[in-house]
């Protein structure tokens, strides 16, 4: 699990897992556990999640934008 080092609240984890799915979704990736990418994908989720972001679209739609910006 993607999030198992972390710890938070059982809603808040839920809302996380459901972001990271859209993000792989929509980088149409797997997000295995040894690509990458995919530490990247889950250290924006927590950095957003502790910053007070509790809506799994709205986490999903930062990470991916700030990919998107990404050179």
């Amino acid at each position: 699990m993607p999030f198992s080092k972390h710890h938070f609240d059982h809603h808040r984890m839920e809302t996380m897992r459901a972001a990271f799915k859209k993000v792989c979704d929509a980088r149409n990736s797997k997000c295995e556990a040894d690509d990458p990418m995919t530490e990247i994908i889950v250290d924006k989720i927590v950095a957003l999640a502790k910053a007070g972001e509790e809506d799994a679209d709205t986490l999903a739609q930062k990470v991916l934008a700030d990919l998107a910006s990404r050179p």
